[in-house]
């Protein structure tokens, strides 16, 4: 499961916002392949976004920088996602991303070994 976004600091969740555009207002099926991918793309980019602004030695023009290049990434990916939505291995992708997105941010940091995604 999804850390709540009252658990992230404020800043990491105007980010988040920022980053997940209009997101919220189109959110796919629940249950489909693009909700899955949407989930975790977005909760990766929160976990990078989230280390880099813990750090005090984050230069502000790289995580500028940072911020620009992820900006509506998830979103842009969700055409190419969808057409594999129906065929015979969407349902273990779905299951992949799920899981990706319910790591915590410090689990995935470490790049598990997900059994979902095996």
């Amino acid at each position: 499961m999804r850390a709540p976004l009252f658990c992230l600091a404020p800043a990491v969740v105007l980010q988040w916002a920022l980053l997940s555009g209009t997101a919220w207002a189109a959110q796919p099926a629940d249950d489909s392949l693009a909700a899955a991918f949407l989930a975790q793309c977005q909760h990766t980019q929160a976990c990078a976004l989230a280390e880099l602004t813990a750090n005090p030695d984050t230069d502000p023009a790289l995580l500028q920088m940072v911020q620009s290049g992820m900006a509506g990434q998830c979103e842009a990916q969700l055409a190419k996602v969808s057409q594999y939505e129906g065929m015979p291995h969407a349902e273990a992708m779905i299951r992949c991303f799920r899981a990706m997105a319910e790591l915590s941010c410090e689990v995935l940091s470490e790049s598990p070994d997900i059994p979902d995604c095996n």
